[in-house]
C-alpha cells in the first residue's frame, strides 16, 4: 500500500479524535488550572490556557519552540485530564531514550520509547507493511490510555503510522514538540491529501 493512504489513514483517525469530546467541562477545567497555579505559585500565560483545555478533545497538537511553556502547560494538562478517574492509565512517550530520560526527570514516572509502548519492531512486524489500518480490532475498553507523547517532531511519517494504528478507539492522545520540525511535514502532507481528495472526486464522477 502507498505511504499517501499511510498518512490519510493517520490523518482521518486523528481528525476524528481531535473532533470528539472527552466529556472534561470548561468549568472542571478552570477549577483544575486555579488548584495548579495555586500549588505553583505562578500563573499560566494565555496561550499555556488554551492548550489545557485542548482535553476537552480526544486528540490534539501542543507545539512551541523551546523554552515557550509546552512541559509546564503539559503538566497541567496531565491533572485535568486524570479527572476522568481510573478508567484511562496516563502513559509517557517519547521517540527515543534520550528524550525518555529527559521527560522522566520532569514528570517523576516511568516513559517509555514509542517502540516499545507500542511493540513497534519487537514482534516480528516490518515497517513495511501492506495492511493499511488498526492493527488490533477488538482491545477492552477497560484498557483505555491517555497517551502524551513529548518530542514528537523527531517521529518519521513511518513512525507515526505505527503509533496511530495501535491506538484504541477510547484512547486518547496528545502530541508535543517543536513546530519548527514539523512545517514541511504539515506542508507536505496538506497538498497529498488535496491531491488524493482530487483523485476520490474524479473517481465518483
Amino acid at each position: 500500500e502507498s505511504d499517501l493512504e499511510k498518512e490519510y489513514f493517520i490523518y482521518t483517525t486523528l481528525w476524528e479524535k481531535g473532533n470528539a469530546s472527552t466529556g472534561i467541562s470548561e468549568d472542571t477545567i478552570n477549577s483544575v488550572i486555579q488548584s495548579f497555579q495555586e500549588s505553583r505559585g505562578f500563573e499560566l500565560n494565555e496561550l499555556q490556557v488554551a492548550g489545557c483545555k485542548l482535553t476537552m478533545y480526544k486528540a490534539a497538537v501542543l507545539s512551541g519552540c523551546a523554552g515557550s511553556g509546552k512541559t509546564t502547560t503539559s503538566d497541567c494538562m496531565s491533572e485535568i485530564l486524570r479527572t476522568l478517574g481510573d478508567d484511562y492509565s496516563l502513559v509517557y512517550c517519547t521517540p527515543t531514550g534520550k528524550a525518555c530520560r529527559r521527560l522522566a526527570e520532569v514528570v517523576h514516572t516511568t516513559v517509555r520509547t514509542l517502540h516499545s509502548q507500542f511493540s513497534i519492531g519487537l514482534t516480528g512486524e516490518s515497517y513495511i507493511n501492506t495492511n493499511v489500518g488498526k492493527r488490533y480490532s477488538n482491545q477492552d475498553e477497560k484498557e483505555k490510555k491517555i497517551f502524551i507523547l513529548d518530542e514528537m517532531g523527531m517521529a518519521s511519517m513511518p513512525l507515526l503510522y505505527e503509533v496511530v494504528r495501535n491506538l484504541n478507539d477510547g484512547d486518547l492522545v496528545y502530541f508535543l514538540g517543536d513546530i519548527k520540525n514539523n512545517i514541511a511535514k504539515i506542508k507536505s502532507f496538506a497538498k497529498k491529501v488535496k491531491r488524493l481528495k482530487s483523485n476520490n472526486d474524479t473517481d465518483n464522477v
